[in-house]
């Protein structure tokens, strides 16, 4: 079964579907473009991950007790870590699965951290499974 990234905001920015992006070729290097934002010092990827209660519970069909908190991250360090990694991708494209692709995953992620930095809204990545 495959899974997808995508982009979810704290508020909602008018006229911005940010879960409407494919983002399963960014999901599929996930691993991969996570080593190269530790060895940039930068924030990987996964730990932007977040999920609410409520989604967690209709993800696994029960109710969930002691879930985590939703966690909500600054646009500005998404785009650090989204922009360093694209370059790197572009720079290192046979290091990476369908590195076109990833490419385009990755700018369309960076259109809505702008977005997000320009409306002050928060972000996190959500996953679909």
């Amino acid at each position: 079964m495959g899974y997808a990234v995508f982009v979810t905001f704290d508020r909602l920015i008018p006229n911005v579907e940010a879960w409407n992006m494919c983002g399963k070729i960014l999901a599929h290097n996930l691993d991969a473009l996570d080593d190269v934002a530790n060895r940039l010092n930068l924030h990987p990827l996964t730990e932007m991950i977040s999920i609410s209660a409520e989604d967690l519970e209709n993800l696994l069909d029960e109710p969930v007790e002691d879930a985590l908190e939703e966690q909500w991250f600054s646009p500005q360090v998404g785009l650090a870590t989204v922009t360093a990694l694209s370059t790197f991708v572009e720079a290192n494209a046979d290091q990476f699965d369908h590195s076109p692709q990833l490419l385009e995953d990755l700018a369309e992620v960076k259109h809505y951290l702008e977005l997000a930095e320009q409306h002050n809204v928060q972000f996190h990545f959500s996953v679909d499974i």
